[in-house]
């Protein structure tokens, strides 16, 4: 990621980790008000993550464990009470498991390595240097 987009994604969510304290701080969120200090939390630590540092890999280690943990509690609650399904908009375990599917498992990923995922890993896909070093793939 470029590092003016990294400052972006990092201010965008210090502004809605703001909003979500103010939200929290002025009870406007009716039943559970501490759930928006939880997210102004998260994204405080995202907002963290996104400035270059040794900090880094715990941050993402520890935004990693809850959007894995989000996922993960979203499809044991959708074993143990199926939603209606039927399409993208509502509750099912088929929408569920495509959540963690593609937003739980790299995230558990990043909890466990404290790295991103990337393909360039694992083949040099994104290498300066094709794999066979004659400048053809």
């Amino acid at each position: 990621m470029s590092s003016g987009a990294r400052w972006m994604l990092g201010l965008s969510c210090l502004a809605f980790g703001a909003g979500f304290a103010y939200a929290s701080a002025m009870d406007m969120i009716p039943k559970n008000g501490w759930i928006g200090w939880v997210f102004a939390a998260i994204c405080g630590l995202i907002a963290m993550s996104c400035i270059p540092g040794k900090h880094v890999a715990v941050t993402g280690r520890v935004v990693g464990g809850f959007v894995f943990l989000l996922c993960a509690v979203y499809v044991v609650s959708e074993i143990r009470n199926p939603g209606p399904g039927g399409n993208r908009a509502t509750p099912s375990l088929k929408n569920a498991l495509a959540l963690f599917a593609l937003w739980g498992m790299p995230a558990g990923y990043v909890a466990l390595r404290g790295v991103y995922p990337t393909t360039a890993r694992l083949g040099n896909v994104f290498g300066k240097e094709p794999p066979d070093g004659n400048g053809v793939n």
